[in-house]
């Protein structure tokens, strides 16, 4: 009896699909984010607020903590200051800044996954982080907009290993 139960749930988890990663996302920690389109990475501005892209590379402010939120959300902070991904307003081509870590609604966001299995990370509000135009100029701040799925909204996520967050991590 308990062989027949035993195999029986093995055979139902063998049918159960394994949702594949978006964008190379495998669950909290740290993470660099490019946006696809312009190859460029997430990152924090001179003023430790702006978000802005530019080319990779290993430093502190590419380095984004991905932290449980509400079910099916995180919060995205920053690894210098511990800041999190926040836009400005709901409305389109509001700007996004790294804010404050406060835990509200407005600094969690989700991954779903786009149509080339890259993730597109949307705020609670319901709209994308976007690359305004899909340009790949150095220094371009981050906004919210409609989900559309193109590449400008698309991002790739590759697990980074530091000490990140050692200042404001407890």
């Amino acid at each position: 009896m308990r062989t027949k139960l035993l195999l029986g749930c093995l055979l139902l988890l063998s049918l159960v699909p394994i949702a594949p990663t978006q964008g190379g996302f495998s669950g909290p920690g740290w993470y660099q984010i490019t946006n696809l389109k312009s190859g460029k990475a997430l990152a924090l501005d001179h003023d430790m607020s702006s978000v802005v892209q530019f080319p990779p590379s290993a430093m502190e402010f590419e380095a984004w903590a991905f932290e449980p939120a509400e079910p099916g959300f995180f919060f995205i902070r920053n690894g210098v200051n511990g800041n999190a991904l926040e836009p400005t307003a709901t409305a389109n081509s509001s700007i996004v800044l790294a804010a404050p870590f406060q835990g509200t609604p407005g600094q969690q966001w989700r991954l779903d996954r786009g149509k080339d299995g890259n993730a597109l990370l949307v705020n609670s509000c319901g709209k994308a982080l976007d690359l305004p135009k899909g340009t790949n100029h150095d220094g371009v701040r981050m906004q919210i907009y409609e989900i559309n799925g193109d590449s400008n909204q698309r991002f790739m996520l590759r697990p980074v290993q530091g000490e990140f967050g050692r200042r404001w991590k407890k």
